[in-house]
């Protein structure tokens, strides 16, 4: 069906189709790479797109998936722009896969990732994202693993730096740890960045690849991931309180005197568990909670 569409209205659909843009549309897109490969670099670089109105604002979010998976030469700059633009507009959709989105440059991008993981002027979570794309990138390609490693147990054990970006490069230094790097490996259970658990996987070669598994972009328009989409925004829907019977006009004067609490508000407590978006999936599936539920 897609095959029949010109490149205008095939390029359009990343606009209408919010997260639910259809496989074979995707696949034709790939096949005209050659020629559509410009004009997915100019929409996921346009910084208005992004900020746009739905459904159009997904548009972007499509082209940077696309870029990443066709590896595109030259276009890791995009790349970068793109996913720092998402952070910045917290744009989930794009964020959660940008570890991924940024690891399809490959070794030749570790350098520009490095640096971007180490400036505190970056986002919280572009850091987090670069840090997790050096770990990809390491893992996938035998040359560039010694960077990786030593990058990750370098930011593992720097106390400078923040808390979570810490735990992230120690949890993903486990896929490269082996039974000689129980000193480095207890040094950070001793700063409880690792538990014994993980840290006994790592010395015995047992720990599930996560970064270490490859992940195909493409795969985001499948069926299946599309009705996951459909479930989770049904679910989220579903959850929403019923619209309130609003007081009438002389209620919300006389209500208006309660505004300026009295004292400090009582803690709020949750009677489950927070679950964290880089933290496994409640539900089983061995996927960070951003990966799968929490799409």
């Amino acid at each position: 069906m897609h095959e029949t569409l010109t490149d205008d209205a095939l390029l359009q659909l990343l606009s209408t189709e919010e997260d639910r843009l259809p496989r074979s549309a995707v696949d034709e897109i790939v096949r005209r790479a050659a020629r559509l490969s410009p004009a997915l670099a100019h929409m996921a670089d346009d910084r208005a797109l992004w900020e746009g109105p739905t459904p159009g604002s997904f548009a972007p979010a499509h082209a940077t998936f696309l870029l990443a998976a066709l590896r595109t030469p030259d276009s890791f700059e995009i790349l970068l722009r793109a996913v720092r633009i998402a952070v910045e507009l917290e744009d989930y959709f794009a964020v959660d896969y940008g570890d991924v989105v940024l690891a399809s440059a490959g070794p030749d991008a570790l350098s520009t990732l490095k640096s971007v993981a180490k400036s505190t002027k970056e986002p919280f979570e572009l850091r987090l994202s670069t840090i997790e794309a050096v770990a990809r990138i390491g893992l996938l390609h035998p040359d560039a693993r010694a960077v990786a490693r030593d990058f990750l147990l370098e930011t593992a054990r720097n106390r400078r730096e923040d808390a979570d970006l810490r735990n992230a490069a120690a949890h993903a230094f486990l896929e490269y740890a082996t039974s000689d790097d129980g000193e480095a490996l207890h040094d950070l259970q001793d700063e409880d960045l690792l538990d014994d658990e993980a840290v006994q996987l790592a010395l015995t070669g047992t720990v599930e690849p996560y970064y270490g598994k490859p992940i195909d972009l493409l795969e985001l328009y499948d069926p299946e991931a599309l009705e996951q989409r459909r479930r989770f925004h049904e679910e989220l829907e579903g959850s929403a309180p019923a619209e309130l019977d609003l007081p009438d006009k002389a209620s919300l004067h006389a209500l208006s005197s309660l505004d300026e609490p009295v004292g400090p508000p009582a803690p709020l407590i949750n009677a489950s568990p927070k679950v964290g978006r880089n933290d496994p999936c409640p539900c089983g599936s061995g996927s960070k909670y951003k990966k799968c539920c929490g799409t």
